[in-house]
Parts: structure tokens; sequence; C-alpha cells
């Protein structure tokens, strides 16, 4: 695993398990990809054909992922509450949270939920992030990630 790898055009690549040993093969430009399945081991587990950002990221080494991961989820994190925050023509949810302090009663209401939903949404997300650090569950794909956030929705206000 300390190999320098590199995706290449035109291969196929191929992850399996057997004999506790994770194997990777990767299969040349007009090899078929059924004679790479055929070389598999009898009883070989959890085969899988990688796409060759797959087979880069099965190369990391576990912190190298994590820090990867946590910088994906913080992207997307941020983007949902940035888009939430546009929903009423704020630039972002930043901006959004500056006006918790308006001395327009709208604005003010809408800032406030605003600090108030972000907060909600890093506490429940750094909830998720430490029980991953600590592995006391895997990360979740982004949809069930975002499922364990909360809800976005303006409040009614009158």
């Amino acid at each position: 695993m300390n190999d320098i790898v590199e995706a290449a055009p035109n291969r196929c690549y191929i992850r399996y398990e057997s004999n506790g040993e994770t194997v990777f093969v990767t299969g040349g430009a007009g090899v078929p990809l059924e004679a790479i399945i055929k070389a598999i081991p009898e009883g070989a587990a959890n085969v899988k054909e990688l796409t060759e950002e797959e087979l880069l990221q099965a190369h990391e080494n576990p912190e190298a992922a994590m820090q990867r991961l946590l910088r994906e989820y913080t992207a997307l994190i941020q983007k949902r509450l940035d888009d939430f925050s546009r929903t009423k023509t704020y630039d972002s949810i930043l901006s959004a949270c500056t006006y918790a302090t308006s001395t327009i009663p709208i604005f003010k209401a809408e800032g406030q939920y605003c600090v108030e939903a972000r907060d909600r949404t890093w506490a429940a997300a750094n909830s998720v992030l430490q029980a991953v650090l600590a592995k006391e569950r895997l990360a979740p794909a982004w949809a069930e990630l975002e499922a364990e956030l909360p809800v976005l929705e303006w409040p009614v206000l009158g």
C-alpha cells in the first residue's frame, strides 16, 4: 500500500479480499474485464470494480482519507446552509446571521433563525463526525449525513 498509485486511461481496476488481504488488480487496455474476474481466486470476498477516483482513494492512508472526508462534508454542509439562506435573498448563511442584530423586526427574526439553524446544523454534523473519528460508526454517505441534519425551513413570521 506504500506504492505510488496512478490511475491510467483505458484501464479497469478491481479490488477484492482474499485470505485477509485486500488485493488490487489493474487490467490494461484490451484485457477484457471477464478475464480479470476469472483470475480472482475462489472464495474472494467484496469483489468490486473501482473507478479511477476510488482506486486512488483506496490507497490513501487513513489519516489523509479522513481529512479529505472532513473537507468534503464541511463544503457540502456549508453549501447547504448558504443555499438555504439564498432562498430569502441573503448572500450566504454568514450574511443572514449578521441580521440577528438588525433594527428591522423581520430581518432580525430571520437572522436569529439562521444563527440557530447554523448552530443546530453544525452541532448535529459534529456529533456524527466525532462518532466517525472515534470509530463508533462508519462514515455516512452525504445523503445519509444530510438526513441527520436539522430540517431548514423558514419560520412563519407574522
